[in-house]
């Protein structure tokens, strides 16, 4: 994921092991910064609320027999489809929060404290020999979340949440909620 740091784009990297960017000298417009996340960590409470940003390809899968495809073989396993629909994107968010120790907070209208911006679609190939096709389609959440469950926060941080993490996807970055930020 990128943020922006003077007007240019700087990329985020989480990792559970300290990067040794020794052989990108010469190639870095500026020295590259490490950060111990474990005292952020620590510091993680219920109740907090918190400004996110995740970077996600929101998805759902379904079984074959779900797809309604008469053309489609019997016996592969359930494929995962895009969720495209905004508000449907929204309760993809709510549904993982739950389950990595978060709760989206109600902002304007009662609606749930947070935009999203859709992303270009991104496509590969998997490695190997079926080689099927790879579809990424990527939207960026921004907003405010309340920790529900400060060990499943840290999981879901350390982790990713949801699939295509070889292609951007998953990376959970927290900062301090702004003033006015929605509280429970």
């Amino acid at each position: 994921m990128c943020g922006t740091v003077d007007g240019r784009d700087v990329p985020f990297v989480q990792s559970r092991t300290r990067p040794d960017w020794g052989h990108l000298d010469g190639y870095l417009a500026r020295p590259a910064e490490t950060r111990d996340l474990s005292v952020a960590f620590e510091a993680l409470r219920p109740g907090k609320t918190l400004a996110f940003r995740l970077m996600a390809n929101p998805t759902k899968r379904m079984s074959p027999q779900d797809q309604q495809d008469p053309d489609r073989k019997g016996g592969r396993r359930d494929n995962r489809y895009p969720i495209l629909k905004t508000e449907d994107q929204v309760k993809w968010l709510i549904k993982r929060g739950s389950q990595s120790g978060f709760v989206i907070p109600a902002g304007v209208n009662a609606r749930p404290d947070v935009a999203l911006t859709s992303s270009p679609r991104l496509t590969g190939r998997q490695t190997g020999n079926r080689g099927n096709k790879i579809t990424v389609d990527p939207v960026r959440y921004d907003g405010h979340l309340v920790v529900t469950d400060p060990e499943a926060l840290v999981a879901a941080l350390t982790a990713g949440i949801g699939p295509a993490k070889a292609y951007g996807c998953g990376l959970l970055s927290l900062a301090a909620a702004r003033q006015g930020a929605a509280e429970p």
